[in-house]
């Protein structure tokens, strides 16, 4: 049985899955792809990050269908907690030389995919 690591209680099947759920291994510094997001090696860099959002169930903070909850609803902390380190991980995997060119604050209102390419359209 899997416990949640801050108040060690058993976990359910639906908080196991729960895109609300972070890891204790799941922090800024956490290694998700083997690479950062250049302009040459972008679909490479989408593909890869796509699939370790995915396995960690974070994949919908940046496709929009994790929608933030109305404020004061149970999960808005949650929800800024996890969107939050969504934006770390996306963040510490692009190039230094990208940083000054994204708002990453604002990638969970688009896509980030959408995002990428019109940085490397300007």
């Amino acid at each position: 049985m899997i416990e949640d690591s801050f108040s060690k209680t058993p976990l359910t099947n639906l908080e196991i899955f729960s895109p609300y759920i972070l890891h204790a291994s799941d922090n800024s510094g956490t290694s998700l792809v083997t690479c950062l997001l250049k302009e040459e090696n972008y679909p490479t860099w989408v593909r890869a990050m796509t699939n370790a959002l995915q396995a960690k169930s974070k994949y919908g903070f940046v496709d929009g269908s994790i929608t933030c909850p109305s404020s004061g609803a149970q999960e808005e902390y949650a929800w800024i907690k996890c969107n939050s380190m969504v934006l770390s991980w996306i963040f510490n995997y692009l190039h230094h030389t990208l940083h000054d060119s994204v708002n990453y604050g604002q990638i969970y209102k688009r896509d980030f995919l959408k995002v990428m390419l019109i940085v490397f359209n300007n």
